[in-house]
């Protein structure tokens, strides 16, 4: 069976019921720490095992992806209207993965753009009538499903997250601040990548969702290593 390697010892299956494509991750760590470079990590391993993602690029830092064979990127402008229901029909009938770079349009664009986009990818239902699965990606996902307020894209995005994995979909939530992202979204989260975290109330988080259903002791000597 193929892996998604990330690292030396950090291995998930690429097919199967537990295929990490399937998957509600969360990718963490303060600036700089590498959640970006563990995000490309994972694009490109998933690329290499044929399996679909569609990146919210919010940074401009995975553009060199769509060197890869398999992989397009697009440049939405402020002043443009996407048909996200055109976009998810091609990818279920395709077998390209897209970079989506945002950091040309406002938030409030991004984040309407993200909702259209989650609305028609549940509509589809890919993994239920083309059998294969799609991983969705979203850098700084605190923009899109924070702590306080709800945005147009925050329903779509829990509903992703909630719905998912029965319709053949996973997520990876990024972000350099935990208590800054939704609890409803992150307690979605299967798979926690957490990069260096220093700030008290980002540790407080990340504690209050590893210690839901696990030993408390065990979590707080996970995150004295953080």
């Amino acid at each position: 069976m193929t892996d998604i390697t990330l690292g030396d010892h950090i291995k998930f299956p690429a097919y199967g019921e537990k295929s990490i494509s399937s998957q509600v991750i969360f990718i963490t760590g303060k600036r700089g720490s590498g959640k970006s470079y563990t995000a490309g990590v994972l694009m490109e391993e998933m690329e290499r095992a044929k399996l679909q993602f569609v990146c919210f690029d919010v940074l401009s830092a995975h553009l060199g992806l769509d060197s890869l064979p398999n992989v397009e990127s697009i440049s939405p402008r402020e002043d443009e209207t996407l048909d996200m229901n055109l976009l998810v029909s091609k990818l279920a009938n395709g077998n390209k993965s897209l970079i989506i770079d945002v950091g040309n349009c406002t938030l409030p664009k991004q984040q309407l753009l993200i909702s259209d986009y989650c609305e028609a990818l549940i509509n589809a239902k890919i993994g239920l009538s083309h059998k294969k699965t799609l991983m969705t990606i979203f850098e700084e996902c605190q923009d899109f499903v924070p702590q306080q307020g709800k945005p147009i894209s925050f329903n779509s995005i829990v509903r992703l997250c909630k719905l998912g994995r029965g319709l053949g979909y996973g997520t990876t939530l990024i972000t350099q601040r935990p208590a800054a992202c939704n609890k409803e979204a992150l307690s979605q989260a299967a798979v926690y990548l957490t990069h260096n975290v220093i700030n008290s109330r980002d540790l407080k988080a990340l504690e209050e969702q590893l210690s839901f259903g696990t030993d408390r002791e065990r979590v707080k000597r996970i995150l004295q290593g953080v």
